[in-house]
């Protein structure tokens, strides 16, 4: 087993100062943390930007000395940054975010400095080319509760983050599936004696019915996705790779289903989504081996 250490880069934009002060710890904010540095960021003529620097080194154990597959490398460090952000932000009281993308770098040679570079914008996958905007939206009346269903959508649509996109999403489902007739009641026993009592659908029965009616997803997907509801919920899950892939995969289907509900309501016909780049992380994300001080 081998040990491979990465430098993680990012730039911070918030309304706070930090002070000169070092701190030392043995919590880790992410598996394989080895070093942590937060500090001002100055131009050329020594002038504080406004953001700060967020730099830190990550150790990755590969297990032969093949190269780690490039978003393995990027969600532990996506994760790191997020969790410093969040911390951050509690501590301010106020918004703290990431400006531009995260950059994670590893060294391979030593003569000359050879290094490989892992980055992704922080709105990867969501490149597509223009849309026509239907004008009818802006004319037709809408209640009160389809408004917070579309606010709910476009929140979730607008957010980078696999966790608060598939919450914000989830939360406009919910309230659509509310609204939605049809759904199968549900049967209620009792513990002691073990009579049946028939009870109107809960809210599994009524997110269920939408997406299996809606657009006919499979029952075996819409169980999937409310599954993934409850995780998020309950924190069931440690948001490893394979959940944060998970949910940007169901946040993509419970948008789709969303927006094609809302459509149905509103009697307005919406164009169809642009392609985009895929979700799957790795094909977002640049990967690439360059020369210190080499000009591309």
């Amino acid at each position: 087993m081998t040990t491979e250490e990465w430098t993680v880069h990012a730039l911070l934009a918030g309304e706070f100062f930090i002070t000169d002060e070092r701190r030392s710890t043995e919590a880790q904010l992410v598996e394989g943390l080895r070093q942590l540095t937060i500090s001002p960021q100055v131009d050329d003529a020594g002038k504080w930007t406004g953001l700060h620097e967020l730099d830190a080194v990550l150790a990755f154990e590969a297990e032969d000395d093949s190269p780690l597959a490039s978003h393995i490398v990027y969600e532990r460090g996506r994760t790191l940054v997020d969790s410093i952000t969040a911390l951050a932000t509690l501590g301010i009281g106020r918004p703290v975010c990431v400006s531009g993308g995260i950059s994670m770098k590893h060294r391979l040679t030593g003569e000359p400095p050879r290094y490989r570079l892992v980055t992704g914008a922080t709105q990867a996958a969501e490149i597509a080319p223009p849309a026509p905007l239907p004008a009818e939206l802006l004319t037709v009346a809408i209640d009160a509760r389809l408004r917070r269903v579309i606010r709910w959508w476009a929140r979730g649509v607008a957010s980078s983050d696999a966790v608060d996109r598939l919450v914000a999403l989830n939360n406009a489902l919910d309230l659509l599936a509310g609204m939605t007739e049809g759904a199968a009641g549900r049967v209620r026993r009792c513990k002691s004696c073990g009579a049946e009592e028939h009870i109107g659908p809960g809210l599994k029965e009524r997110v269920l019915h939408l997406l299996t009616t809606g657009l006919e997803y499979p029952e075996a997907v819409a169980r999937d996705i409310y599954e993934s509801r409850l995780d998020l919920a309950h924190a069931r899950s440690d948001l490893g790779e394979d959940d944060l892939r998970r949910y940007r995969e169901h946040a993509f289907l419970v948008a789709a289903a969303v927006r094609a509900g809302i459509s149905s309501i509103l009697g307005v016909t919406l164009p169809a989504i642009p392609e985009r780049l895929p979700l799957d992380l790795p094909t977002a994300l640049l990967d690439i081996h360059y020369v210190e001080g080499e000009k591309a």
